[in-house]
């Protein structure tokens, strides 16, 4: 199960996301959008900027999280390419 913590006015912790789901997720806000392991808090790091986007995107992740769970990360991929 991924959670969603806040840690600062302007940050938020990822916790529990695989690699490969905070790029899913970080890809699925934009190429500008930089996200990085942060050991101390255990977990990715996001700016609050886009906290309902996140959540979204959590929220979808967590209700895939059975086998098939791929079907949200490539629907999230889909999400980018309809925005280029």
């Amino acid at each position: 199960m991924i959670s969603i913590e806040t840690y600062s006015p302007k940050g938020l912790i990822v916790k529990g996301a695989s690699a490969g789901q905070a790029e899913a997720i970080r890809a699925a806000l934009g190429e500008a959008v930089v996200t990085a392991y942060n050991p101390r808090f255990g977990g990715w790091c996001f700016s609050r900027k886009r906290e309902d986007r996140i959540r979204a995107l959590v929220a979808d992740l967590n209700q895939d999280d059975l086998p098939g769970k791929w079907g949200v990360l490539a629907k999230i991929e889909a999400s980018r390419a309809a925005q280029h």
